[in-house]
């Protein structure tokens, strides 16, 4: 199936993937539950006939999605891990999140032949491993810079919710507690990912090409500035990552 726009449905926004030319050439990030947003969005685009290939790790969402497209009589693929070009080397393939697999079908077309490691920062923050033969070998969980603030305000009583746009400023000390929680965030966050793609680094044959991906990814997107990443040669900003998967694993069906 050649998808005429792909749909990535994850825990805080849906987002669009405009195809044309065998690539994912726009995004649109939409709200979860506004149908209205959707038909300005789509009537924007294209008043065709579209086909939708479809991800979702919200099932609530997803059922709202999918109501709709098929009251506009839309074709609608939803793609499930079964039906994805890729094999894992994991211990239960039916919990890994569908957005981890497609950044990795992404990751293993763009650098063919090469180990991979995925860097997915959003409301959790996922580090993924690619062998060189394209198999998906697990990775790691953790909570996104967004989730880290939010938690810290929701469970103190007075530590304030920090915009994560400010952690491309920051630097240590934090003077102020606004400057010390996004620090801390920024060192969390900077922190896991270094002695994660280390560790993954160690046990592939040779030199992983790491993508970076991902709704809160702009403040650690500058490469140059990341300790943590090993070779700014082999780091690549990815904003279209997870779209790309969806729309070459959905390419790859009937």
């Amino acid at each position: 199936m050649t998808p005429d726009i792909v749909v990535d449905i994850g825990n805080s926004r849906i987002k669009w993937g405009i195809c044309r030319e065998n690539q994912v050439v726009e995004v649109i990030r939409l709200p979860l539950d506004d149908s209205g947003a959707w038909e300005a969005a789509l009537e924007a685009i294209s008043k065709a006939p579209t086909r939708w290939a479809i991800s979702s790790v919200n099932a609530a969402a997803l059922q709202r999605f999918q109501g709709w497209t098929k009251n506009r009589g839309e074709t609608g693929l939803l793609l499930h891990y079964k039906n994805l070009p890729i094999r894992m080397n994991v211990q239960e393939p039916e919990r890994v999140g569908l957005d981890r697999l497609f950044g990795a079908i992404a990751a293993r077309a763009m650098a063919p032949g090469r180990p991979a490691i995925t860097v997915d920062i959003g409301t959790a923050c996922t580090v993924n491993l690619i062998d060189v033969e394209g198999i998906f070998q697990g990775g790691a969980i953790l909570p996104g810079p967004t989730l880290m603030s939010k938690a810290l305000h929701d469970y103190t009583a007075k530590l304030p919710l920090i915009e994560i746009a400010n952690l491309h400023s920051v630097s240590p000390p934090g003077r102020s507690t606004n400057q010390a929680i996004e620090l801390g965030i920024q060192s969390a966050v900077g922190g896991a990912l270094d002695r994660l793609i280390r560790y993954f680094s160690d046990i592939v044959e040779a030199p992983p090409v790491v993508f970076l991906t991902g709704g809160d990814v702009g403040p650690f997107e500058d490469i140059d500035d990341n300790s943590w990443t090993p070779d700014p040669e082999d780091t690549r900003f990815a904003p279209t990552l997870v779209l790309e998967g969806i729309r070459i694993a959905a390419e790859a069906l009937p």
